[in-house]
């Protein structure tokens, strides 16, 4: 289960960050600002060293480094309901599970917390408990499936896909819209070798909605045993979806986190799903973020990711 350890970034500390994230997932540095981006680069980068992961942009792993500032105006910009204290205001999700380098790791620094107590609180679900959890009826399921959503924006209503042949452990698929529009995702298996354990992940998002696990919907792509789901697969995949929705909203799965202004958390997103709870304002909560991205670098020096798995499967 997910849980924050308290580290500091004393000289010769360090060592000391690679198993607790390892056990906990979540690194956070409180009372320890502000921290320049260089200082934050240096430390989500250090312990990337460990568990194969560097700070990049998503789709050109070569290309400078991307940075983003999230304020949840997107969120607010489309509703202006807040949400209640202890609902999803940010729903359960994990992190573009259809990119090529879908984000492993990250680290935020807040930069604004204005929230009163018990409000704007980020949620934890471990996805190695998910899969733990996972009924035996649904596993042999779990371990040949695909999901692949169309989220890209600026097409319109998706009349179909098609899948291409396997890149480097990912289904290529191509989303075509009804004006003939085309955009390509990439179907990762569901069920993953954890990259900072000998665990196994489950990474299905959560949020997409039972009525969207349907053959008659092109916006979802949906592979066993890497071709398309077909008649007979459908019932099992729409349980499993169920389940795995279900249980990521149980409270004793999740561990909710109350941030501080100039906080700086290191998190595993490859095992963590997560949301943020409703009841405050906007502007009342920012961070700064930096996404960690495999790094492929490692691989390559060591011959398998860090958990000892040759490949991506």
């Amino acid at each position: 289960m997910f849980d924050v350890v308290d580290v500091v970034r004393d000289a010769g500390s360090e060592d000391d960050w690679f198993s607790a994230f390892s056990e906990s997932g979540i690194l956070r540095f409180r009372g320890q600002g502000p921290w320049s981006q260089i200082e934050r680069l240096g430390a989500l980068d250090f312990v990337g060293s460990r568990f194969g992961w560097r700070a990049s942009r998503p789709d050109q792993i070569t290309e400078p480094l991307f940075t983003y500032e999230e304020d949840h105006s997107h969120t607010f910009g489309m509703s202006d309901d807040r949400g209640a204290a202890n609902e999803e205001f940010v729903p359960w999700h994990v992190e573009s599970p259809n990119w090529f380098f879908p984000q492993i790791a990250a680290g935020w620094w807040f930069t604004r917390v204005a929230c009163r107590r018990g409000v704007g609180l980020t949620g934890f679900v471990d996805a190695r408990d998910v899969w733990e959890l996972l009924p035996d009826r649904f596993r042999d399921l779990a371990l040949s499936a695909r999901f692949c959503g169309f989220d890209q924006g600026g097409f319109g209503k998706i009349e179909s896909f098609e899948a291409g042949e396997l890149l480097d452990g990912r289904l290529p698929v191509t989303f075509t819209d009804v004006d003939g529009k085309s955009f390509t995702q990439y179907a990762h298996r569901i069920v993953e070798d954890h990259l900072c354990s000998d665990a196994k992940v489950l990474r299905l998002f959560p949020s997409y909605g039972v009525e969207a696990i349907s053959g008659e919907n092109p916006g979802m792509a949906v592979f066993v045993d890497d071709r398309p789901a077909i008649e007979e697969d459908w019932a099992g995949l729409r349980e499993m979806y169920e389940w795995v929705a279900s249980t990521v909203r149980k409270r004793d799965l999740q561990h909710w986190v109350q941030w501080e202004e100039d906080d700086f958390a290191i998190v595993d997103l490859h095992a963590g799903y997560h949301a943020v709870s409703g009841g405050f304002d906007p502007k009342d909560r920012s961070f700064k973020g930096i996404w960690g991205h495999e790094d492929t670098g490692y691989r390559i020096e060591h011959g398998s990711r860090p958990n000892g798995v040759e490949g991506l499967v």
